[in-house]
């Protein structure tokens, strides 16, 4: 992984009342099976989410790829309060169906909890940091049988400098930051939910972004 201060293009997820900020996806129809969409941003879902992991061996999202609409230009289907730099999604369309490998190719660019700086690595990169994840948590307690005993016992761990988990150092001495994954470069890392991700295609190739960094919302 390496550490870089110029590629997070301005994502911002929508919480509370406000709305996500991201560039509007291109128009037009989907493309047939098998190709990438347009050059461009896109929301991305997965089908299947369950903790961190359970990326299945080789490791695969499985992604429901959607449009991001400009509210300036669909202010139907936005709160009337928003500025118009936000974006929302059109909910009759059906979205594109696409397997992602999480292999050498793909370029991942992670954003940690309070953290001016991202994460930069590769799809096999974040597949084996998302195991080493599961397998931190295994220690604790089994997620799928009592999570809250398992946070619980994770938020217990973090005055041994050796835990896997830690409280990131808050730039302001009184803000609070919650309990995160130490991650790679000294950085801290969201595991309680699933992360939001955006996906942008750039000449052709997939780029998979990682707000790791989300405490709310």
């Amino acid at each position: 992984w390496a550490r870089d201060t110029l590629v997070w293009p301005g994502l911002i997820p929508g919480c509370c009342d406000g709305g996500t900020t991201a560039p509007p996806s291109p128009a037009g129809p989907w493309p047939p099976e098998g190709p990438w969409p347009a050059d461009g941003f896109y929301s991305v879902h997965l089908e299947e989410y369950s903790a961190w992991l359970e990326i299945g061996d080789p490791a695969t999202y499985s992604l429901e790829i959607g449009r991001f609409l400009s509210c300036r230009e669909h202010p139907e289907f936005c709160q009337e309060w928003w500025t118009g730099d936000e974006v929302s999604g059109d909910p009759d369309e059906q979205p594109l169906l696409r397997s992602l490998p999480l292999d050498g190719e793909l370029t991942v660019v992670v954003l940690p909890i309070s953290s001016q700086s991202t994460l930069v690595g590769d799809g096999a990169a974040y597949a084996s940091m998302l195991r080493d994840i599961d397998l931190a948590l295994a220690d604790f307690g089994d997620p799928s049988e009592d999570w809250e005993g398992l946070i619980s016992a994770v938020q217990e761990s973090i005055d041994d400098p050796t835990s896997p988990f830690g409280i990131p150092t808050s730039p302001d001495s009184t803000e609070t930051w919650p309990v995160g994954y130490r991650g790679p470069g000294g950085t801290y890392l969201t595991f309680v939910s699933a992360p939001w991700m955006v996906l942008e295609i750039r000449d052709g190739a997939p780029i998979l972004y990682i707000h790791a960094g989300m405490i709310a919302g």
